[in-house]
């Protein structure tokens, strides 16, 4: 969570808290629309304010498990291909010309397109299943391959999903701070104006506290215009 969703959060968890210890003062302030609100709006917040957190570690750990299987694909299944087809294509010739141009890819490239690769690799290898396996590669060398590929297109899938997620739930603390930033100031007039017709001069200074939002430190207060 931002800073400023942050202060938002703590002011609007103060002001809560001073309402409901002076409910008796505040009439049926505590039951307005307005509190309602303020209510609903820090809950969403504080719900938002997890799941950042949760997608924020999620997409850490997804990251890692996604390199994991680019790794595999790129070690288990493209190199000894590669190296075989090399091999085959000098001292076959002709017969293997459909493996010829297999190549691994460059270094930087995005893993969707390594996973397609390998699937077009695989599918290329295939027909000269014999011609591998007598090079000690399993009999389902190019299934596999298949299958790390699609491994590594579901590694992307969920990594990329929990970062979408991160963004929404960033998006929405956002929006639920707008509400609870609107509500106070709704409700801080109401209780300044009870608590002074009640001539409770000391709440109201204390309510005058609670119910300021926090600069971040490092903001100069801009000085109104004369």
């Amino acid at each position: 969570m931002k800073w400023r969703e942050a202060s938002v959060l703590q002011t609007g968890q103060e002001v809560q808290g001073f309402m409901d210890e002076h409910a008796e003062l505040l009439g049926g302030y505590n039951n307005s629309e307005e509190r309602d609100v303020l209510d609903a709006a820090l809950a969403a917040l504080t719900a938002a304010a997890a799941a950042q957190e949760f997608e924020r570690t999620a997409s850490k750990s997804l990251t890692v498990e996604k390199d994991k299987r680019r790794k595999e694909l790129l070690d288990e299944h493209f190199l000894p291909i590669v190296a075989i087809a090399r091999k085959l294509t000098k001292s076959k010739g002709t017969r293997t010309a459909a493996i010829q141009k297999i190549r691994t890819p460059p270094r930087r490239i995005s893993d969707l397109r390594l996973a397609s690769k390998a699937r077009g690799m695989a599918n290329g290898a295939a027909p000269y299943k014999a011609e591998f396996v007598a090079q000690q590669m399993p009999p389902d060398f190019a299934a596999q391959a298949r299958r790390a590929a699609a491994a590594l297109d579901s590694a992307v899938a969920a990594r990329d999903q929990s970062v979408n997620n991160h963004v929404k739930a960033t998006r929405d603390a956002a929006h639920q701070a707008s509400i609870i930033r609107s509500a106070v100031r709704v409700l801080s007039g109401m209780v300044d104006s009870r608590l002074y017709m009640l001539k409770r001069f000391d709440l109201r200074k204390a309510w005058r506290v609670v119910r300021r939002f926090p600069r971040k430190p490092g903001v100069k207060r801009k000085r109104k215009a004369k």
